[in-house]
């Protein structure tokens, strides 16, 4: 039971000492409309990993708004795997007919935590392709 406090102390210490970074928001009083083209559902040992909620999720807090593709300013298009290489999420965004990619993920899964905080980096990457395209956004592939 002596033990208890001291690792508690440091665990308090460890979270006080970790600070998180304010995600990049999209600025204007309005959401930014974007529809995200995304693979719905995953199958990761036999449950069903949800990754476009918590996308949605995840875009709310930057102030985008996921909207029908007949309404939006963008498409995020976002490839949850590759051929023989399931572990990278490539994310594209096509604005005005072009297709640029935004950005790769590697990630060491696809179980459903793995997902949830890859949803959080994707909504990262596609918040930085609206607000600042010329120094992210480059020709496709992503792979390259």
């Amino acid at each position: 039971m002596r033990f208890a406090a001291p690792f508690a102390a440091v665990a308090v210490l460890a979270a006080l000492g970790c600070e998180a970074t304010e995600p990049t928001r999209v600025p204007g009083p309005e959401a930014f409309p974007i529809a995200c083209d995304a693979q719905p559902v995953l199958f990761s040992a036999g449950r069903p990993v949800f990754f476009e909620e918590t996308l949605k999720s995840q875009l709310a807090r930057r102030n985008i708004r996921v909207v029908d593709v007949k309404d939006s300013a963008a498409v995020a298009q976002i490839d949850l795997g590759l051929w023989g290489y399931r572990s990278a999420v490539e994310v594209y965004l096509v604005r005005e007919g072009k297709r640029m990619c935004a950005g790769r993920l590697l990630v060491p899964d696809q179980a459903m935590t793995t997902m949830d905080v890859g949803a959080e980096i994707v909504a990262e990457i596609i918040a930085r392709a609206i607000v600042a395209p010329e120094s992210t956004l480059r020709d496709p592939p992503c792979s390259t």
